[in-house]
């Protein structure tokens, strides 16, 4: 059995972001999670939560998941690290880095 697949996740320092992620297993296999009750989990590297986005706030089709993450969750350049799981069985689905980065500004 294939694993989670991983997906690096990045921001922009003060912008709200809504991430699309493409929903495969570690071997690149499409997972349909259009039916299953899921949260995303951003966490800090200390395993400190960062943000928890339930499943009313993910947008689900048969092949990606959609959410945003407030402008406040991105004050500053960070790393951090994101999950998305079943909340039925607690299985991580998808998982990597988010990377919260400054862009260039006038």
């Amino acid at each position: 059995m294939a694993g989670p697949g991983i997906a690096t996740l990045t921001a922009w320092v003060g912008e709200t972001r809504t991430h699309t992620v493409t929903t495969v297993d570690s071997d690149g296999t499409a997972v349909n999670c259009s039916a299953l009750t899921l949260e995303v989990i951003i966490e800090q590297l200390d395993r400190t939560d960062v943000v928890t986005i339930a499943n009313a706030s993910i947008t689900k089709t048969s092949t990606t998941v959609a959410f945003a993450v407030s402008s406040t969750y991105h004050a500053a350049e960070s790393q951090y690290r994101w999950a998305l799981r079943r909340t039925d069985t607690n299985l991580v689905l998808m998982f990597g880095p988010y990377v919260v980065e400054y862009a260039a500004d006038n």
